[in-house]
């Protein structure tokens, strides 16, 4: 997962790419698996899913927000914090 970040980065420009699983059955918050962050790996975290893109990955298989992502998502504080403006997500499922 560790060289799938590193390489979405490179791939898209970007500075942040994570990929995580869900933590629990309630499918409430993530943990992600890697991390990419301003050029380095970062470390591995808990994402609360309640209003932030990512829930609405999981309602709509894919999300895109080419600008606004941190007034659309004003209440994801990680969103917020880190500035970001434009958001893309995908869903991937395990063929298990």
């Amino acid at each position: 997962f560790r060289v799938c970040v590193r390489d979405l980065a490179k791939v898209y420009g970007v500075e942040y790419v994570f990929i995580g699983v869900f933590k629990d059955e309630k499918k409430n918050s993530i943990e992600t698996l890697a991390l990419w962050a301003n050029g380095d790996y970062g470390e591995n975290f808990t994402y609360e899913l309640e209003g932030t893109p990512c829930q609405d990955v999981l309602d709509l298989k894919m999300e895109f927000v080419p600008r606004g992502a941190s007034l659309i998502y004003s209440k994801d504080d990680m969103l917020v914090d880190m500035g970001i403006e434009t958001y893309f997500g995908a869903m991937v499922k395990s063929g298990v």
